[in-house]
């Protein structure tokens, strides 16, 4: 597991202690940058990152699945989500 010092919006290279997502540690380089992801998807999985326990545990976790199941896992997995989802709707 390799610690991601770039920002989770515009992939600029950020030193160790750049600005922080307070739920689940990704880093950004301007409050702009967070803003910005936070409207592009980072409100849906920021909760998820936190329990996986940050985001270097959590893309570790999903690059040894891929690596095991193969890259269309993850597609599977959302496919099973979205149906166990559609039985509480």
């Amino acid at each position: 597991m390799s610690i991601i010092l770039n920002c989770a919006a515009c992939n600029k290279a950020l030193p160790y202690n750049a600005k922080r997502c307070a739920a689940c540690k990704v880093r950004y380089c301007s409050k702009e940058c967070q803003a910005e992801d936070w409207q592009n998807g980072h409100k849906k999985m920021c909760k998820k990152i936190a329990r996986h326990g940050g985001v270097e545990k959590f893309e570790a976790d999903v690059q040894m699945s891929r690596r095991a199941f193969g890259p269309d896992h993850d597609q599977t997995l959302n496919l099973r989500k979205m149906y166990a989802e559609s039985l509480y709707l």
